[in-house]
């Protein structure tokens, strides 16, 4: 089906400096800066289930 992602799709607002740095790292890394963000979500989620 069109328009449907296996996703969800979520609007977030960023600081600019923090999005310039987020998009360094995410080149650095070769990802996008969505997948950097979600990489480090996934990581905080592990890290807090774990404990």
């Amino acid at each position: 089906m069109a328009g449907k992602y296996k996703n969800k799709a979520f609007t977030l607002r960023i600081d600019e400096t923090l999005m310039e740095r987020l998009k360094k790292i995410a080149d650095e890394e070769e990802r996008t800066v969505n997948k950097q963000i979600e990489y480090i979500l996934r990581r905080w989620v592990e890290k807090h289930d774990a404990v």
